[in-house]
């Protein structure tokens, strides 16, 4: 149990060193929050993703990534993708961005929660730093498969809750996006295009994937 709080606190900690780029507030701001307040949105953040993890996971039908993505702050995530270039790129190319990484959450999330139909949904802590940031660790049981735990980042966006990132196997998949996006952005000189293609490409591949297997 001590260990698995460890990862918890480092989790949220790193998570917190990367808030200004997501868009929530600086840890100034953050420290006025007393611990009710902060027990209060951990409870909610708890209630939120429970809710969220059940609606995905119990049913006898294979998860479908789309209902998470509908979950998900995906303007937020493409800022921080972007790193630097968030700030510089044109407000098309930013909107086309964003679109792609749509693609792209929907082909990883595919292959994260794909295989988790009909699994138990344990809430396990929720810990939060600020009353509109948490990090809620869920343990989820396929049937006959093996026990995943799943870290869930979600912010409060006025009256309800976001997925901000996932985690899973120590890997974040938001984290996960910026530094491919960033190799790709290396490899093309900053150049946007290449990454978009290659992230609709990703889309495509998954929707071609789901209509096959809807279609045997």
């Amino acid at each position: 149990m001590q260990r698995r709080n460890i990862n918890l606190v480092a989790g949220l900690a790193l998570c917190l060193a990367l808030a200004p780029a997501l868009g929530l507030p600086p840890s100034a701001h953050a420290q006025k929050a007393g611990p009710q307040a902060a027990t209060v949105a951990a409870q909610d953040a708890r209630n939120f993703v429970e809710a969220r993890a059940r609606e995905l996971f119990s049913g006898s039908q294979k998860p479908d990534p789309a209902v998470l993505l509908a979950l998900v702050d995906t303007p937020a995530i493409a800022r921080f993708t972007l790193g630097r270039e968030a700030r510089v790129i044109a407000p098309a190319d930013f909107q086309r961005y964003v679109k792609a990484t749509e693609s792209y959450l929907s082909a990883a999330l595919s292959a994260q929660i794909g295989r988790f139909a009909g699994a138990k949904v344990q809430v396990l802590d929720a810990l939060a730093r600020t009353p509109q940031d948490a990090v809620v660790r869920t343990r989820i049981t396929p049937k006959g498969g093996e026990t995943v735990d799943l870290r869930w980042r979600v912010v409060r966006r006025g009256p309800e809750w976001k997925v901000l990132d996932l985690e899973a196997a120590g890997i974040w998949l938001a984290i996960q996006a910026r530094a491919e996006t960033q190799a790709l952005l290396e490899q093309n000189g900053g150049n946007i295009d290449p990454v978009i293609t290659r992230y609709e490409a990703l889309g495509r591949k998954f929707a071609e994937e789901q209509a096959a297997a809807r279609n045997p």
